[in-house]
């Protein structure tokens, strides 16, 4: 196994406190957004390649190297031949963009009309750097707030009712005698909503009416601003008003974003609120955003985004509004199964991964991981000791196997505090065998069809 040394992602809407808190590292002026553990070659994690000593390399160049590190030799497939998802430490102090992610055919298609097209893998135009869907799950490790899925549409009206309310009677501004423009435009949302037509309702705030919209977020932004309290007070709670969440959704956002128009997309979409160890499997198709809190996330390893609002980056809306699914959807909870006490398992319908939580108590038997190909463990809580049993080759003796491997077979023994991680290889067994009361998670391969 082969302990992680792992690149952490400082984008804006990422916390300074956060991971300070939850791992105790050393306090940072800048944010801490994402800490990615994988394979991924926009930012791959570093391995010790002997726990005694400095030699490092990447893990993608380590898989490359040694394929069946990640459980080529099970078969030779090209989803054998790398780690096929990407763990993540997810710590939103701000709301992240407005998003969804295509399914397998329609990544693949994209990224051959990309490369046909002679983009740049590197060019922000670009919706499709890669070939492959991205399908997500996250965990909450705290309270976690999401958006996913567009909601009922019966309540959407009354949000955005409320929201018309408000603007027809803001007094006028120096761009505009009134908020009557701005109202009409988010009037006719409920309209679009109550046939149903969601594309269209997308389309009208990111392109069709643009202007309007973002003459509405800004009057918004200003009349939901905490300078602005008899003004809240009248629109927030039912009946009549504002829905508390919703009223919360859209500070977050005008705060974070003030002027965006991906304000109105949000009054459309489904708040979801996360308890600790409470999980969303977000599917192809899925329009979703996270709006604050810290999780652990596990995807596929793929960078394939389309946006939708909330954001500086590009927005392709036609590209958008293909992949988004045009209908109301379930909140996609995906509860975990308990295979033992102490352990929580979160199986969504997905090839690529699937996640494990583990609480380890002070004191108990040797606990076996699952076995299921490539793993990366990372610890979350208190102390692990995780340690590679004796039976290590599945193709041959564990004495041919050291003499292949080499350095690559890393170490036998590693200690785990929190913010730790370990990629433990196809090519062995491993359990943990204490140290301490601990929380780790454990991603793994989803299961595979026959």
């Amino acid at each position: 196994m082969f302990r992680m040394i792992n690149p952490v992602q400082d984008y804006a809407w990422g916390s300074t406190s956060a991971l300070t808190e939850l791992f105790d590292w050393p306090p940072s002026a800048e944010p801490r957004a994402e800490v990615w553990m994988g394979a991924h070659p926009t930012a791959p994690s570093q391995v010790v390649l002997d726990d005694d000593g400095p030699e490092t390399t990447s893990l993608d160049t380590l898989l490359a190297d040694h394929p069946e590190l990640a459980g080529a030799a099970d078969g030779g497939s090209a989803r054998a031949a790398g780690l096929p998802f990407l763990l993540k430490v997810l710590a939103a102090a701000r709301p992240l963009s407005i998003q969804t992610h295509p399914d397998a055919e329609r990544a693949r298609a994209g990224f051959a009309a990309e490369e046909a097209a002679g983009i740049p893998r590197t060019d922000r135009r670009r919706c499709y750097p890669d070939p492959s869907p991205k399908p997500e799950l996250l965990v909450a490790l705290d309270e976690f707030a999401a958006l996913s899925g567009f909601r009922d549409a019966d309540e959407a009206a009354e949000d955005l009712e409320a929201l018309v309310r408000l603007l027809r009677a803001d007094g006028a501004t120096a761009d505009s005698p009134d908020g009557s423009e701005a109202a009409a435009a988010v009037g006719s949302l409920a309209d679009l909503l109550a046939a149903e037509d969601h594309h269209g309702a997308l389309e009208e705030i990111l392109r069709g009416r643009r202007e309007e919209f973002v003459a509405a977020a800004e009057r918004i932004t200003r009349l939901l601003a905490p300078e602005e309290p008899d003004l809240r007070a009248d629109v927030v709670g039912r009946p009549g008003g504002l829905a508390p969440s919703t009223a919360d959704t859209l500070r977050r956002v005008a705060a974070a974003f003030p002027g965006d128009p991906g304000l109105l997309v949000t009054v459309l979409l489904q708040r979801v609120d996360l308890r600790p160890g409470e999980a969303l499997f977000l599917p192809a198709g899925n329009l979703h955003a996270y709006l604050h809190g810290v999780g652990v996330e596990v995807m596929a390893s793929s960078d394939n985004v389309l946006r939708g609002g909330l954001t500086g980056k590009h927005i392709d809306v036609d590209e958008l509004l293909a992949v988004t699914e045009a209908r109301r959807l379930p909140v996609p909870h995906c509860p975990p199964t308990t295979p033992a006490p102490g352990r929580r398992r979160y199986t969504p319908d997905c090839r690529d991964f699937a996640l494990e939580r583990i609480e380890l108590p002070e004191a108990g038997s040797p606990l076996p991981l699952a076995d299921e190909g490539p793993a990366v463990l990372l610890c979350t809580a208190g102390e692990l000791v995780v340690e590679r049993l004796a039976e290590e080759d599945r193709t041959g003796s564990a004495e041919d196997a050291g003499v292949a491997l080499g350095a690559a077979r890393g170490a036998a023994r590693l200690r785990l505090r929190p913010g730790q991680s370990a990629f433990l290889p196809a090519t062995a067994r491993h359990r943990l065998v204490g140290g301490g009361s601990g929380q780790a998670f454990l991603a793994t391969r989803g299961a595979v069809p026959a």
